[in-house]
This record gives C-alpha cells, structure tokens and sequence, in this order.
C-alpha cells in the first residue's frame, strides 16, 4: 500500500525495478487484495519474467511486464516479509523510511503456487 493506493513492485537484484500500482484510493475497510503473477514459460538458465495484475474485491485495478525475475534465488540479504520490509529495500520509494511497517490490519496471506 502506498497512500491508500494498493502496489506491488518487483526489485530484480537492484538492477531493474518494476511497479504495478492502482490509480485510486481505497475506501476504508476490509478488502481482498489479490496479486495475480503469470510467469512466461523459463528456459533454464533464463531470466524470463510474466504479468502481474493487482485485483481489489475482484475488480482488477492494475497490471504490468515483469521484465526480468530472479531464475532460482534471490540474495542473502531478502527475507520473506509481510507487513514490513526487514531485508534489502524492495522500493526506493521508502528506501529511507525502512523497514516501512504497514500500519493497517491484516488478516489473512494466501500463497497459491500453480
């Protein structure tokens, strides 16, 4: 989230950065926040990205290329986070303000790899 705005941004190991980010604000109040990733078909050792769209209460209200992802790991210093950016900064967005803690409620994370 980033002023109200849902947002998601993909840091690929410094180098690149890509941001998917909705052009409204949400109202307050619970929401389902889906990210949607369709990773374009990899051929090993590739560097091949996909799409990502962001989806509120079902409505999809961004999406974009993801160039580039990381093949197989990512560095030493990312961690697995939710809620707060503990490891490398993902967005100079917040760079300064690290690690950046979400001040609103969440409920509930679910991860559904296909």
């Amino acid at each position: 989230m980033d002023d109200g705005r849902p947002v998601y941004e993909y840091n690929f190991f410094g180098l690149e950065r890509y941001r998917v980010a909705g052009a409204e604000r949400l109202a307050e109040g619970p929401h389902t926040i889906v990210l949607d990733y369709q990773q374009q078909p990899l051929d090993h050792p590739s560097i091949a990205g996909g799409t990502a769209r962001l989806l509120v209460d079902g409505e999809t209200v961004a999406s974009g290329r993801i160039d580039k992802v990381a093949p197989i790991a990512f560095s030493t210093t990312e961690t697995m986070d939710i809620g707060v950016d503990l490891g490398a900064t993902v967005s100079l967005a917040y760079e300064h303000n690290a690690p950046f803690p979400f001040t609103g409620q969440i409920e509930k994370v679910t991860v559904v790899l296909e």
